[in-house]
């Protein structure tokens, strides 16, 4: 069968290496012989042939896709929305970023981009943005398909493509608590993550992670750490003063860092001292947080679902209105069982700090 991008997406994986990789040896650009003869084996391997599928249109032609997002959404979802750009591009997009406070703004804006503007489809970035702009969607998905990220809304030329992080990231607190036995938590995240719906509805579903299990001493503190703040001394001061804190969940990977460096400024041992879990948006941040234990949100692979979707429906085909992409927890150095007495060696060590 011909390699399309979902194929591509399984050969990458198969032959670790990225899917770039995989469409430069397809459309024969100059990579090392032995990553292209890996590459060849695994496509031997499954029975795919060494061609990649065309998207039906001609070269010279203009493909115009309207990326809408709003301003809270930007910094939330920063790392899916590079990549959805990317993604278009390198596929022969032309991607327009589209401000949604300007379609809320103005309905002559708003028709102007339905019927003025030749786009070939639209792409919305997170929950917020499409609930805001229901009937603008709507609306131009009477003409152009619509591809809506981190949202769910019904509706005929509407895609959507959702994630299960949340309910990752609650399975991943429940590991702490009833396979680590760890009870005191801190909760922390960027103030820019926790006012969009996709971050209430993270913090939602730790919150019940926390409060499932038959342990009713189980508690946790919520820390919002301010982007133009030092998030690590403010977290590095929270411990301080519980001083029985055992765990951090941070939502975001900028909170996960912070947390680390906070860990070591009290000179608390990860994970001997006290665990951390982590939220990896993007493949380029496993370099730095290869030891923190995280959920991974798939970025790239929610931009690639983005693309097959929209192409489908530019080509006429018929596929599923809605796509859940499966997150997955990588469990890593960074978590260990809550030691009998780690409460007192942290409050110890904390102690000193709070001296010095």
């Amino acid at each position: 069968m011909v390699v399309n991008i979902m194929n591509a997406i399984k050969i990458a994986e198969l032959a670790g290496v990225s899917k770039s990789t995989v469409y430069r040896a397809l459309n024969g650009e100059k990579i090392k012989d032995s990553t292209k003869k890996r590459i060849m084996a695994v496509m031997k391997e499954n029975n795919m042939t060494e061609s990649f599928s065309g998207f039906g249109f001609a070269p010279q032609s203009v493909r115009l896709v309207a990326l809408v997002l709003d301003s809270r959404e930007r910094k939330c979802l920063a790392e899916v929305i590079e990549c959805i750009k990317n993604c278009f591009v390198s596929n022969g997009f032309t991607v327009i970023d589209i401000s949604a406070e300007n379609i809320l703004r103005s309905s002559e804006e708003a028709e102007k981009l339905v019927s003025g503007v030749n786009f070939h489809g639209y792409v919305f970035a997170g929950a917020d943005v499409c609930e805001k702009c229901r009937d603008f969607i709507e609306h131009a998905a009477e003409r152009r398909p619509v591809v809506l990220v981190h949202s769910e809304i019904s509706g005929k030329n509407i895609y959507n493509i959702t994630t299960d992080s949340e309910s990752v990231a609650g399975s991943a607190v429940s590991d702490l608590i009833n396979k680590f036995g760890h009870k005191s938590f801190l909760c922390c995240s960027s103030e820019s993550t926790d006012r969009t719906s996709y971050g209430k509805k993270l913090s939602s579903d730790i919150e019940k992670a926390l409060r499932s299990g038959k342990d009713k001493s189980v508690s946790c503190d919520y820390l919002k750490i301010n982007p133009a703040c030092d998030g690590s001394e403010l977290i590095a001061d929270h411990l301080a003063d519980r001083g029985s804190v055992t765990a951090i969940i941070a939502l975001d990977e900028s909170s996960a860092e912070q947390a680390a460096a906070a860990a070591e400024k009290l000179g608390l041992r990860i994970p001997e001292d006290i665990s951390v879990i982590g939220y990896q948006n993007s493949g380029s941040a496993e370099a730095h947080m290869r030891n923190i234990s995280s959920i991974d949100s798939k970025s790239e692979t929610v931009a690639d679902m983005a693309l097959m979707l929209m192409v489908a429906a530019l080509n006429g085909r018929n596929v599923t209105h809605s796509i859940k992409v499966p997150c997955t927890y990588n469990e890593r150095r960074s978590t260990a069982p809550a030691h009998p007495r780690a409460a007192f060696i942290a409050s110890a060590l904390i102690g000193n700090y709070a001296s010095a």
